[in-house]
């Protein structure tokens, strides 16, 4: 028996690794991903002539009504149509298809592939699917596919002696546990916990019906009775904690905004919320040889979560399409951008474990060095970065941080142009920088070639083709920039210790 399920969401996974279990039928099934390649689409479209039975869940894509046209031509042949939104009558097997779809995991997949079979031979399918709750907590070791709360999962955490360990919270979307695979969401664990930090995972998808509010959830499960924060720190890898698109007024602006729940949140926490990237339009490698990186996807993956007020978006993922799509899950890490986060996790970590007098802090100032340098110290569109920092000092200050705020904004710009505290290789000399004092370091070449040899081979090349081999050379007879007794000046100004 020939049975094909061809799917806009990314069930293939699931549905392939079902298929391989079941030896009593011949099944096949397809991702709008791999689709996307006319290879794919022709190794499909022959299938389907010989199907016995075929299901297609509609995506936007223009071949889909290809695809459909095909299967509504098979004389005989059971076809279930399904679309993103659409109400089915009770009893209608595509809406018992929809339902195990949706609930996902490699069981609902299997009970598909019997749906369909059951169509083949014309009888009448009696099958519940597995159900899978909205929200809850999982880890790729766990002995459980999933814990209902907090407190069961730590319970199996604490068995893996928790210890001393800091505990952090990796939230993604329940996609990716029941639809997908959680590649990217399990590089990430294991780079976290090489770090000697303990992971709260926890899935989320608002979309399913009876969903609790995921702010809510977040609330219960991670601050405890006393208002403190179980966590250290959080990692999304979900756009926007928590969309309602019923509120009216601005869709993401002010504290009624989803955003502004997001953010009430996240006070209540008091710990760093890290933002990853995982990029939907780029494989790893199309995104490393892409000069333009994010590109289009920069609104959605960074400037969106910016309203939460979240950080660090690092990209560790990307996508795969067409032949490489059909192979299996659509998302792939990149295990040391993944590494790399982790790096920033542990060190955020540790930094709040710091004693605020003991924290060194480094403000950094826009500075156009190559286009009216005196001019563009401090440009913020529609900011005075100055009187910000000012007050960013005095908070500091009250806070217990060693810092001697500037008396006034017009005092930090004035202090900084005075000491030639900026970044020219103009008209300014770096042995005037030196002696009005506007460096705060000097590097020594051999330090910087600790972290100059860090770089990937192609940072350290463009480097080179730009301002020479380190620590700078006279490149079409402009001499080395910041460069001074060869040790390389780093500007600014110190504000207390």
């Amino acid at each position: 028996m020939i049975l094909t399920a061809l799917t806009a969401m990314g069930f293939h996974v699931h549905l392939e690794m079902a298929a391989s279990k079941r030896p009593d039928i011949d099944a096949k099934a397809w991702s709008a991903k791999a689709l996307l390649s006319p290879e794919v689409r022709e190794m499909a479209l022959e299938r389907l002539a010989k199907s016995d039975a075929v299901l297609i869940e509609m995506g936007e894509e223009p071949f889909w009504g290809e695809l459909e046209a095909a299967a509504k031509s098979l004389s005989g042949v059971p076809f279930l149509r399904l679309s993103w939104g659409t109400p089915y009558p009770e009893g209608d097997p595509a809406g018992l298809a929809s339902e195990l779809m949706s609930q996902g995991g490699e069981a609902n997949a299997s009970l598909l592939w019997s749906l369909l079979s059951d169509l083949a031979l014309g009888k009448t399918p009696d099958i519940a699917p597995e159900i899978f709750p909205a929200h809850g907590f999982w880890h790729p070791e766990a002995p459980e596919a999933f814990y209902p709360d907090a407190e069961s999962y730590l319970s199996w955490e604490g068995s893996r002696a928790l210890g001393e360990r800091s505990l952090v919270a990796l939230i993604t979307h329940r996609h990716y546990l029941r639809i997908d695979k959680p590649l990217v969401e399990t590089a990430l664990i294991r780079a976290l916990e090489a770090r000697n930090l303990a992971v709260l995972g926890i899935f989320m998808d608002q979309g399913l019906p009876g969903a609790e509010d995921p702010v809510e959830f977040l609330s219960r499960n991670l601050i405890g009775e006393d208002g403190a924060a179980k966590i250290r720190l959080m990692v999304k890898l979900t756009s926007m904690l928590a969309i309602k698109p019923d509120l009216g007024g601005p869709t993401f602006l002010g504290d009624d905004s989803p955003a502004g729940s997001a953010v009430r949140l996240y006070r209540k926490l008091g710990v760093p919320v890290l933002q990853p990237v995982v990029s939907h339009r780029l494989s790893p490698d199309e995104w490393a040889a892409d000069p333009a990186g994010l590109g289009p996807e920069v609104s959605w993956s960074i400037t969106l979560p910016e309203f939460e007020g979240v950080i660090e978006p690092i990209i560790v993922g990307g996508n795969l399409s067409g032949i490489e799509a059909a192979r299996g899950s659509a998302r792939r890490p990149i295990e040391e951008r993944a590494r790399r986060l982790a790096d920033r996790a542990a060190g955020l970590v540790r930094l709040a474990a710091t004693p605020p007098q003991e924290r060194k802090i480094a403000l950094i100032l826009h500075n156009a060095a190559c286009a009216s340098v005196e001019a563009t110290v401090g440009t913020a569109s529609q900011m005075d970065a100055f009187e910000s920092i000012r007050e960013l000092a005095l908070a500091m200050k009250n806070l217990g941080y060693l810092v001697d705020p500037p008396e006034s904004g017009k005092e930090l710009i004035n202090r900084i142009m005075e000491r030639k505290a900026i970044s020219e290789f103009r008209w300014t000399t770096a042995q005037e920088i030196v002696r009005k004092g506007g460096a705060l370091a000097q590097v020594e070449l051999s330090d910087y070639l600790k972290w100059h040899d860090r770089f990937p081979e192609s940072v350290r090349k463009s480097l080179a083709e730009t301002w020479g081999e380190p620590p700078g050379q006279v490149v079409d007879e402009v001499p080395a920039a910041m460069v001074k007794d060869g040790k390389i000046i780093i500007t600014g100004r110190p504000w207390g210790d």
